[in-house]
């Protein structure tokens, strides 16, 4: 079925000729079962993608975005938006089409509705000073109207600067709909001794407020994190509770995120890291979790959308 189709997607190192892990999973089985590979091109070992985000399109195919980055280098200061199409994902042996490019700027994140449409946000990283961006316009997290029956992109919105007036980090955006009708959006804090930040837009991401600390989640490490809806209407947010990427929590919010009343922590490690989770949702309205462990492979984790004020 659909869910099941829902593959895990994984990177070997982020480094020149790398390649992504196409994976699928029964819902039962211990493991994902590998099945297919996919690399930049063997004719450009120099280059190399980062990132991998499945999607599940209305028209039930399946979508892979990823990054691209090339000039022999770990970051090249460019990056790039690509995507792949399976057309048939519950097939014993699911097809992949050719990868194309959606923007030649930036690491693509996954799409998001908000008021029945489409958008994606797309992040110009700007990290270190050995691995500077090379067009400072394209830096920071920047909001795309995503057409995916024509495969393109329109771009709507730039997200404010993150750091005073200057824009620093992965960032690796996350925004959702409020039931007023605004949109918050979420970036990656600079450093352990940074919060998370979050601004919101009232004019349907044409505009922003100012990044502000979203101190309701306190602590958060600088670290990958996951905001949107379950179907049964609550705003879900993973993140890790802590400053050291160990605390991966799942919170369930009543009120458009400004509390998390209900939560649970699903890897308590102390000694490892997890990180860089991913939420999806299965027929039974149970959430599903896939996230790093010391970020050499993925793990699967199963928690309810519970009713109550506890997660079981």
């Amino acid at each position: 079925d659909v869910e099941r189709s829902r593959g895990l997607g994984d990177v070997y190192k982020r480094q020149p000729g790398n390649f992504t892990v196409l994976a699928r999973w029964d819902g039962s089985s211990p493991k994902a079962t590998e099945y297919g590979y996919l690399t930049y091109s063997p004719e450009l070992p120099g280059n190399h993608i980062v990132d991998p985000m499945l999607w599940l399109a209305p028209n039930g195919n399946l979508w892979l975005f990823f990054g691209v980055m090339g000039n022999n280098e770990p970051f090249d200061g460019v990056q790039g938006a690509w995507a792949v199409i399976c057309q048939n994902p519950n097939a014993e042996f699911p097809q992949w089409g050719r990868p194309f490019r959606l923007s030649y700027f930036a690491d693509p994140r996954r799409p998001v509705q908000v008021n029945g449409e489409w958008y994606i946000a797309l992040d110009g990283w700007r990290h270190s000073a050995e691995f500077p961006p090379r067009y400072m316009e394209y830096v920071g997290g920047r909001i795309h109207r995503f057409d995916w029956q024509n495969q393109k992109l329109e771009f709507v919105s730039h997200l404010p600067p993150n750091n005073g007036t200057q824009y620093s980090g992965f960032f690796e955006t996350e925004f959702c709909q409020r039931s007023d009708g605004s949109v918050l959006a979420l970036c990656r804090s600079l450093s352990s001794a940074a919060e998370t930040k979050y601004c919101v837009s009232e004019d349907l991401m044409q505009t922003w407020s100012a990044w502000q600390d979203y101190t309701t989640i306190s602590p958060s490490s600088s670290s990958r994190m996951w905001l949107g809806r379950s179907p049964t209407g609550r705003m879900v947010f993973c993140w890790n509770n802590d400053l050291i990427r160990r605390t991966l929590t799942l919170g369930l919010s009543e009120d458009d995120g400004a509390t998390y009343a209900h939560t649970v922590v699903l890897e308590p490690s102390s000694t490892g890291q997890v990180s860089y989770p991913i939420v999806t949702f299965g027929q039974a309205d149970e959430i599903l979790i896939a996230y790093d462990v010391e970020r050499t492979g993925p793990c699967l984790l199963y928690t309810s959308d519970a009713a109550d004020d506890s997660l079981r």
